[in-house]
């Protein structure tokens, strides 16, 4: 349901710019941007706990590569190296 929320939030933010509740959900949305990096930070962190390395390595790209702005781009490749 994020995904559904960030579109929603994001397109508000678009079409009233200029409202107080623009600047709200400009606020959700780099939230659930960086809710879903961690995600994928998670879940490359499990698969390298268990020694899936190669996969581990996709999550981590992934939130690097769809996530770059948020606070968790830094981790994701700290990762990667």
């Amino acid at each position: 349901h994020t995904h559904t929320a960030l579109s929603y939030c994001g397109s508000y933010a678009e079409y009233y710019p200029q409202t107080a509740q623009a600047d709200t959900a400009r606020q959700w949305v780099a939230g659930m941007r960086d809710k879903l990096a961690r995600k994928e930070l998670e879940a490359g962190a499990w698969y390298v706990r268990r020694g899936f390395l190669d996969a581990g390595v996709i999550y981590f790209q992934r939130a690097a590569d769809e996530y770059p702005d948020t606070p968790s781009a830094p981790a994701a490749l700290l990762r990667l190296a």
